[in-house]
Formats: structure tokens, C-alpha cells, sequence
């Protein structure tokens, strides 16, 4: 996490979780306390590689009269409220804490891993060292919470980046999580998806987790549709299991679901099963079944984006591109695989395109 994405509109759903799995509802009164390791990786939002300003321009969704940003504002209309404040202010770690958007008594660790000055000057084992205590800083710092959310900037370790490296302060490493479970704590971490597939890659951090602690299928995850690509990857402690559960299927069976801001099911690694893990739980698979994808929740055009081009909604793909691929001779599995796009929308794409080749060619509808 950095200052210059604050707000964005993976933030956006970021919190709106949190609050759902924290606080009490009608079906569950206990609340949960939370604390956020906030993963700075260095003083300022700078990228380690160029030196330029970061990312952060997922914005769009608060402007009033943006289509997506109408739908988030119906789902948490204070949430919405909150990170205008946040954008249009000081934008900042600390301009969201102060916000009101995660809950009452909310406990942080916001401290940057690398200061500016340092990242060069400090041999392998003092920036091991030094990554040690930062960790210890943020144990302390979230010291009795229930539940520690983990927000690093591209989420769980790669194995070629090492946590000593320069980019190191970008990750989570799974030895991070050693001390929160010793200690009975929930985590939730943050995981920026890449391009390849991404129920490949959430079952791959699904297993890995699940067999490091023999979390005997209580692990799961969320996608969040919104910006780039993002999963939440839920661990519960054995008190709270159910209650999680229960939170994160109630979150998408409302407007986060039913609006395409959430995958409509649980992510779970079942091994037993030997199924593509990440799959949705057979009941969500029969709800999505049951709902076709319309047209509109597939296409969106916009004429601040690609120029009005209709494209695969929450991307830039213009939808012209997969008739052009098609045509070329590549398969929609091929397709879908290289673009990361639903195959809900595709379908939906091409029953519309059918639908209206159709009408065309009946001569009583002419």
C-alpha cells in the first residue's frame, strides 16, 4: 500500500469487505477487531524500478456520474462518500484512517519498510534485520486485534524476489503469517492477480497456505472485479471459520455479487475433490448457471474511454477484438485465457451478436 493509491477503487472494495467480516448483522452480534499492516514499502509513492509516481488512477467511480461509481455508491453509499474525502483531499495511508471507512478502534501499523536514503547503503543482513523489525513493530502494533489484514502492494511472495531485494518490500512471505496464527489471529491479504489465469493463481496461494498450517479447507478467497484484478485470501482462526464464511456468502449474495463487483462465490482449495481449486462452491456455481450474464453487465461504452468503443466490461478489450480473434482461426478458450475476460461476458457478447444476425437475415422481420 501507498499514498497514491488510496482511495482507488480496489480500495473501494478493500474496506467494504473489512466491514463486512468485522461487524456484528442480524444474523451474527459479535464484532471483530481489526488491525492493518499497511506494507508501505518505502518513505514515498515512488516505483522502485523508474523512480516515477506510482499508480492510483482507478478513480473514475467518484464521479457522480460515472455508471460503475452509481452502482458502488447504491452498495455503500458512506464508503463512496468517504473516499471522495480521501481523493479530493490530502490523499494519503493517513487521510484513510482518519475517514470513518474501516471500523471504530481499528488498530494500524503504517511505518515504511525502506526509508529513501537506505535502500542502497545496507548490506543482505542488515535489510533482513530490518525487515524483522518491522515485523515485530507490526505485531505489537496490532497487539489483541481478531482479525490482521495484510495489504502489500503486489501480495503474496514471488519466488524469484526474495525478501531482501529491492522490490522484497512489495510482498507478503508466508512466514509473515507464522506469528498472527501462533497468536489465534484471522488474516486476510491482499493479492494483486497477474495475467495468467486467475483461478490458477488463486488455487495455487489456496494450497500453499492451506498445507503450510493445515488449515483442513477452511481457507478461502474473494475476486474483486473492480480495476485490475485482485484477490482476497480469507484465513481464519478455528474460532472464527464459520463466522467468515458466513459474512463473505452474505456480502455476495447482496448488490457486491449481483452488481459483478464480486465474484458471485467462494474461491476454496478442496483437495480431496481434485478439482480445479478456486472453483466456486457448487451452490454458487448453480446460482451463476441460473442467472445468464445480459448484454449490459457484459459491454460497457463510455466516451472518456477508448473513445466510446464498447468494450468487455472493467477493462479496456474492445469487444471487436474477440469477433477479429475468432475470425482469425483462435479458439474463445484461447481467447478468454489470454484476455482474463468472464466467459460469462463472451457468451453473453456472442448470444447478443446471434441473436441480432438472426433478426437480420428473417425476411418477416425485415
Amino acid at each position: 500500500m501507498q499514498d497514491c493509491y488510496a482511495g482507488d477503487v480496489g480500495d473501494f472494495g478493500k474496506y467494504a469487505l473489512l466491514k463486512q467480516l468485522c461487524s456484528a448483522d442480524i444474523a451474527d452480534a459479535r464484532e471483530l477487531t481489526l488491525g492493518v499492516l499497511w506494507y508501505v514499502p518505502w518513505c514515498r509513492c515512488v516505483d522502485a524500478e523508474s523512480g516515477t509516481q506510482g499508480d492510483g488512477s482507478h478513480i473514475d467511480y467518484l464521479r457522480p456520474e460515472n455508471e460503475i461509481g452509481q452502482k458502488l455508491r447504491q452498495c455503500a453509499p458512506d464508503l463512496w462518500k468517504e473516499m471522495r474525502s480521501v481523493v479530493y483531499g490530502c490523499r494519503s495511508i493517513a487521510a484513510v484512517e482518519r475517514s470513518g471507512a474501516l471500523p471504530a478502534g481499528t488498530k494500524y501499523h503504517s511505518q515504511p519498510q525502506v526509508c529513501e536514503c537506505d535502500r542502497s547503503r545496507t548490506t543482505k543482513e542488515e535489510k533482513e534485520e530490518r525487515r524483522r523489525t518491522w515485523l515485530r513493530a507490526g505485531q505489537d502494533a496490532v497487539e489483541g486485534v481478531d482479525l490482521v489484514f495484510c495489504d502489500p502492494d503486489n501480495g503474496f511472495e514471488n519466488k524469484e524476489v526474495k525478501p531482501h531485494y529491492k522490490r522484497g518490500p512489495k510482498y507478503f512471505y508466508y512466514s509473515d503469517l507464522d506469528a498472527h496464527f501462533n497468536a489465534g489471529k484471522s488474516v486476510v491479504v491482499y493479492h494483486h492477480l497477474g495475467r495468467r489465469k486467475h483461478t490458477g493463481q488463486i488455487n495455487d496461494l489456496l494450497e500453499t497456505v492451506s498445507r503450510r498450517f493445515d488449515l483442513d479447507g477452511s481457507a478461502f478467497a474473494l475476486r474483486h472485479r473492480r480495476g485490475n484484478g485482485r484477490a482476497y485470501v480469507v484465513l481464519p482462526s478455528s474460532a472464527h471459520s464459520e463466522l467468515l464464511t458466513d459474512r463473505a456468502q452474505r456480502m455476495i449474495d447482496s448488490c457486491w455479487g449481483k452488481g459483478d463487483h464480486f465474484d458471485q462465490c467462494i474461491y476454496r482449495w478442496k483437495p480431496e475433490r481434485d478439482r480445479v481449486a478456486g472453483a466456486c462452491d457448487a451452490a454458487a456455481e448453480a446460482r451463476l448457471r441460473d442467472r445468464p450474464m445480459t448484454l449490459e453487465q457484459a459491454v460497457w461504452v463510455d466516451p472518456e474511454r477508448m473513445s466510446g468503443t464498447p468494450c468487455f466490461r472493467g477493462s479496456r478489450l474492445p469487444v471487436q477484438q474477440m469477433f477479429d480473434w475468432l475470425a482469425d482461426g483462435v479458439s474463445l478458450d484461447e481467447f478468454i485465457e489470454d484476455f482474463q475476460i468472464d466467459r460469462a461476458a463472451a457468451e453473453a457478447v456472442l448470444l447478443a451478436a446471434g441473436s441480432e444476425y438472426a433478426a437480420s437475415s428473417d425476411p418477416d422481420k425485415r
